[in-house]
């Protein structure tokens, strides 16, 4: 089974279960949150990416068609699109690494964060790397912080260079 079908398996039955109430709790705090979202993604885990997002109305802007999702189904109809670019442009193995925050402000019930993110993977055959601001707000909710609203920012994608291994001493 091909990475992308796997995705999009994986987020039909993640979708199911988050209807039927079967979601974990993210981590206290506001950081904590985006890093369960980004560890759940990455683990292709969409039912506990699901968890860290307030239930209602969200936003997503990203860096592929149709570059925003916003209602109820906004992280689902993002997965699918995330699937279709993949499939489309070649990636593979992708994996979201989350940097030190530039910024966690909280006030009341709503967070705003700003991290600096990289988002690796293999596009026919080529590691590739995008480095990214990621910034997003958050909502206190009776199960702790999730997320409301995230936009990507990413660079141009760039190819990355493999380490030359070092001439071996005579």
């Amino acid at each position: 089974m091909t990475l992308t079908r796997r995705f999009l398996a994986a987020a039909s039955i993640s979708f199911a279960l988050i209807a039927s109430g079967a979601t974990a709790r993210p981590a206290a705090g506001p950081l904590a949150t985006v890093r369960a979202f980004a560890d759940a993604i990455n683990k292709n885990d969409m039912a506990g990416a699901a968890a860290t997002f307030t239930p209602g109305e969200a936003s997503i802007i990203d860096e592929f068609k149709p570059y925003v999702w916003i209602g109820p189904n906004a992280l689902k109809d993002w997965a699918v699109s995330f699937g279709e670019d993949a499939k489309a442009t070649g990636k593979t193995d992708p994996v979201a690494t989350l940097a030190s925050p530039i910024r966690v402000s909280v006030e009341d019930d709503t967070a705003y964060v700003v991290t600096r993110a990289t988002f690796a993977y293999t596009q026919n055959g080529a590691k590739m790397q995008d480095e990214a601001v990621w910034t997003l707000v958050l909502k206190r909710t009776d199960k702790g912080w999730l997320i409301k609203a995230w936009a990507w920012g990413a660079h141009k994608p760039k190819a990355v260079m493999e380490a030359t291994p070092a001439p071996k001493a005579s």
